[in-house]
């Protein structure tokens, strides 16, 4: 859902938009295609989500994913690009009512 985002995702990663597909449901494992990306950033702290050895993320993939959600990721912008996200806002906003 992170990369549903996709404008805020790639301008947080420092990658061009275009490397995130249209359709984010379709990326097969979502935490290795970040880490993916993460390897093609130009931006320096994304080296933290890099694994070394035989981890497959790396020590800091939480934490920056979390700083991401918190002061980037919009729940609206990211609906357009995900069913399921979008299904389950509207749920929610029924719920709200």
């Amino acid at each position: 859902m992170a990369l549903s985002d996709r404008k805020a995702f790639a301008k947080w990663m420092g990658i061009p938009v275009n490397k995130i597909p249209l359709d984010t449901q379709t990326i097969e494992d979502p935490k290795q295609f970040i880490v993916s990306l993460a390897r093609k950033s130009r931006k320096r702290d994304m080296k933290d989500i890099i694994p070394a050895g035989t981890a497959k993320q790396g020590p800091g993939y939480n934490i920056m994913l979390q700083r991401y959600i918190t002061d980037f990721w919009d729940s609206g912008k990211a609906a357009c690009c995900n069913r399921s996200l979008q299904k389950t806002v509207e749920r929610l906003k029924a719920y709200l009512k």
